[in-house]
């Protein structure tokens, strides 16, 4: 994974996978001491599906948590996510 021009090492395991709806990462290795990224799929009709992420972190202590915290800062997540949403929106709809 990268994080602008930054290399991230990054393994996460897919856990309560149900493709209609939802599933979780739970990090394995990673940037943070806990990471937990539930993605839930809720139909709003046939042809619109709302996505939900919910996330539960911590950072590490140390040297690694101060830079962990300035990469992973919420505003970063945010900008993150919205990145991810106007990218699935493209690739869905096709504009």
């Amino acid at each position: 994974m990268w994080f602008g021009p930054f290399p991230v090492r990054w393994t996460a395991r897919h856990v309560n996978v149900d493709h209609l709806r939802g599933f979780t990462d739970i990090q394995e290795k990673g940037p943070m001491s806990h990471w937990q990224h539930t993605h839930t799929f809720t139909a709003i009709s046939e042809e619109v599906t709302e996505v939900q992420d919910r996330i539960e972190y911590e950072y590490p202590q140390g040297w690694q948590g101060l830079w962990t915290r300035l990469l992973y800062a919420p505003i970063m997540l945010r900008f993150l996510f919205l990145y991810r949403s106007w990218v699935t929106k493209k690739a869905t709809l096709g504009k």
